[in-house]
């Protein structure tokens, strides 16, 4: 039986709140575990800690694996519960305007660079792939939440200005897809004026 070690569980559990605290995709967060190899840190420390408490100071494979295995669950399971539809009652509205705004920035910027890397004589197809992909990945994390936040669980439809509330959301989400489509700066700049016009339809009522 494996006694993970209250070290170890203090550590798993700083590093899921940082994971919860941006409200990343169950995919995004898959693709960082992957990309900077935290689950490994993750059975490294479980490996330490336990070779501590292990004369021979060696773990058999089958254990490794199964730990392995725990860990993974352990993460679904903390994702869906911190972004349930339950209803769980924990929202920050606050953070996820600051987030799509953030969105936004990153996909101006990648505009950008995309326009720029396009008109150099050579060109560095693995950058522009690169910018194309950030784009298009920090385009769908907007529209997630706008749909999946906002309209699924925070617009209820006997709130004020609800009507507004729902146009507002959709005209963000034709202008995040717009986008995706193109590189033209003008619809990132729209992005930002129909943000600031959702907040002001959003918080007007909690002023």
């Amino acid at each position: 039986m494996i006694r993970v070690s209250k070290i170890i569980r203090k550590r798993i559990f700083t590093r899921v709140a940082m994971v919860q605290e941006v409200g990343l995709s169950l995919k995004e967060i898959y693709r960082i575990y992957r990309q900077y190899d935290v689950i490994y840190d993750f059975i490294s420390i479980f490996i330490n800690e336990h070779s501590l408490h292990n004369k021979e100071k060696n773990m058999n494979k089958q254990n490794l694996q199964i730990f392995s295995v725990l860990l993974i669950f352990f993460f679904t399971v903390s994702y869906a519960a911190a972004h349930c539809e339950i209803p769980c009652g924990i929202y920050d509205d606050e953070m996820r305007i600051k987030m799509i705004s953030e969105h936004i920035k990153t996909i101006e910027k990648s505009m950008a660079q995309i326009k720029k890397l396009t008109s150099n004589k050579s060109i560095d197809y693995n950058q522009l792939t690169r910018w194309v992909m950030n784009k298009e990945r920090h385009a769908d994390e907007l529209q997630k939440i706008v749909t999946q936040y906002f309209m699924t669980q925070r617009i209820k439809p006997d709130s004020k200005n609800y009507s507004q509330k729902l146009i507002s959301l959709h005209k963000i989400l034709l202008f995040a897809m717009k986008c995706k489509q193109t590189t033209d700066l003008s619809h990132a700049s729209v992005l930002k004026s129909l943000l600031k016009e959702f907040q002001g339809l959003y918080f007007e009522v909690k002023r």
